[in-house]
């Protein structure tokens, strides 16, 4: 049974138009009907089982996933942070009124700095995970949180962007299926992290407390 090249609709043998969008019937064509896949599947390398998102270790063979490419992605992070940074030398501000304005102000460096840590897609394995973790947890700065002297906007807000880098990577374990272990890890370090902040705010509050 021919069908339409254009729209695909069923022809009959002897049509000369398609009955639905008119298209002149090429009888020395083959006018088979064609089937386009787009996109990859995933399968388990040991045992061939097909794979969803954000599994880490296969269901049928447990066979845990790990890969070189995806395994450099904390290199590609930190290499495209510092090209970031290099660029602030053109903006440091001159001048004791210009650093004043530059408390309350972020730069352009910075905004791009914050965006880029927010969106940067982590990738699934076990590895990149638990760097990632390990990598915006450390870079938490806790003294934003419990000291009363003025932090720059900028700091302040990119200390922001880590600590939400920390949470994506945590929702991100916790959607990974078939290692308890990779997700207790994880857990563990965001829970470090959390009861530090919580700690350091309430030093703030008591040290407020204090000077009234």
């Amino acid at each position: 049974m021919p069908f339409c090249t254009n729209c695909g609709q069923e022809l009959d043998d002897e049509a000369k138009f398609c009955v639905k969008c008119g298209t002149t019937i090429n009888k020395n064509k083959n006018a088979q009907r064609e089937t386009v896949y787009d996109g990859k599947i995933h399968k388990c390398p040991n045992c061939g089982e097909r794979l969803d998102s954000f599994v880490v270790v296969c269901p049928a063979c447990g066979y845990e996933l790990r890969s070189t490419k995806v395994s450099n992605s904390v290199k590609e992070f930190t290499s495209k942070l510092n090209e970031i940074e290099a660029t602030r030398k053109c903006e440091q501000p001159n001048g004791l009124f210009a650093k004043l304005i530059a408390y309350s102000q972020i730069s352009k460096t910075d905004k791009e700095k914050i965006t880029f840590i927010k969106s940067f897609p982590v990738p699934n394995s076990k590895e990149d995970l638990l760097e990632f973790m390990i990598l915006a947890t450390s870079h938490i700065n806790l003294n934003i949180y419990s000291s009363l002297i003025f932090f720059y906007q900028a700091d302040k807000k990119t200390n922001d962007a880590w600590n939400s880098k920390m949470q994506q990577i945590y929702e991100k374990a916790k959607e990974s299926s078939g290692d308890s272990n990779l997700l207790n890890q994880i857990e563990s370090l965001f829970n470090i992290c959390n009861n530090h902040i919580k700690r350091a705010k309430a030093k703030k509050l008591i040290k407020l407390l204090l000077l009234v």
